[in-house]
């Protein structure tokens, strides 16, 4: 209770320092506990315990369910579901494409499971993250059915080619045209967003932001992956045209920063977050990996199962208007 009651105020105060600031990722978790442990206490008659229980089940439940990402289409559980709500129909002036994000894992050997999940995908943009030169190798044997690659690579990659085993980075795989790919705040031994433009066949260019924040569980990784956030907002805020930002964010959309980038950004969502990490607590697991747009509809979003990865791949549906030059 003492620990619940802790996390409940961490919220109230608005503490966002480090580590008082990871509380804010098990919002859901705390909302489960609290739910149990008022069982547990009205079944033993202690009911003055279990009121405060119950006084904390409700405060987590509605920050569950206040989550940041526009307005869902269908009403919404207060908890992130396996799959979200299933969108309109495609109108004839509308263009629909499915793109998969996926962290890959850097320490994931499992290069036949990843040939033959590439084989397996009906996707049309695969986006990963944390992809070392073997597992490169593998996507670009599977040119075939993504004939259209970009690679983010930190700056060593380039500048020590000796130390390419150490590096992992970023990776767009397309069925469709890409172009203008670059890396945003790229440094020696880090790559942490891979831009590019996709057209569609209908002609309209879509930009893709790929996404792999640094992990919050440090100090310096919460300072880095707040810094990453503002300055990505800052980047992409005036881009025009349709806009896909996905990718490993390690922050759920109950914390602060995740909030504060939706917004600067202008980014939104259809408010579905699906559990992705760790892969084993399935649809539990917390929801830190996303699939955000500006100009585009994401109509159904759902996790895929994991192969040698702690993170659970997300599958969106995406709906683009289609641009009235475009297409004739």
């Amino acid at each position: 209770m003492l620990a619940l009651t802790g996390a409940a105020a961490a919220r109230i105060f608005n503490l966002q320092f480090w580590p008082v600031e990871l509380l804010w990722h098990f919002t859901e978790t705390f909302f489960f506990l609290s739910l149990v442990l008022t069982v547990v206490l009205l079944a033993f008659s202690f009911y003055a315990p279990a009121a405060a229980a119950a006084a904390l089940t409700v405060f987590f439940g509605l920050a569950a369910g206040n989550v940041p990402g526009g307005t869902a289409p269908h009403a919404h559980s207060v908890l992130p579901t396996a799959q979200a709500y299933a969108g309109e129909a495609q109108g004839p002036a509308e263009a629909g494409f499915r793109l998969v994000t996926h962290n890959l894992y850097v320490h994931n050997n499992r290069r036949d499971d990843l040939a033959a999940w590439l084989r397996r995908q009906d996707a049309d943009v695969i986006v990963m993250q944390e992809v070392d030169m073997e597992m490169a190798a593998v996507m670009q044997a599977a040119v075939d059915r993504y004939p259209h690659q970009f690679f983010g690579w930190p700056r060593n990659w380039v500048e020590r080619p000796e130390q390419r085993h150490l590096l992992n980075g970023l990776a767009i795989l397309s069925r469709f045209p890409l172009k203008d790919g670059f890396v945003f705040r790229q440094t020696r031994w880090n790559a942490p967003v891979a831009i590019a433009r996709l057209t569609l066949p209908e002609g309209t260019e879509v930009r893709l932001v790929v996404v792999h924040t640094m992990n919050p569980t440090r100090r310096s990784g919460l300072r880095a992956r707040n810094a990453l956030m503002g300055a990505l907002a800052d980047e992409v805020k005036d881009y025009d045209g349709p806009l896909v930002v996905a990718g490993d964010f390690n922050a759920t959309p109950y914390t602060p920063a995740f909030a504060r980038f939706l917004k600067a950004a202008d980014l939104a969502t259809n408010r579905g977050y699906p559990g992705t990490y760790p892969q084993f607590a399935g649809a539990f697991g917390l929801p830190i990996d996303h699939v955000l747009a500006r100009g585009v509809r994401i109509v159904d979003i759902e996790a895929l199962d994991a192969f040698g990865s702690d993170h659970r791949p997300l599958r969106a549906d995406l709906i683009v208007p289609v641009a009235k030059s475009a297409g004739g």
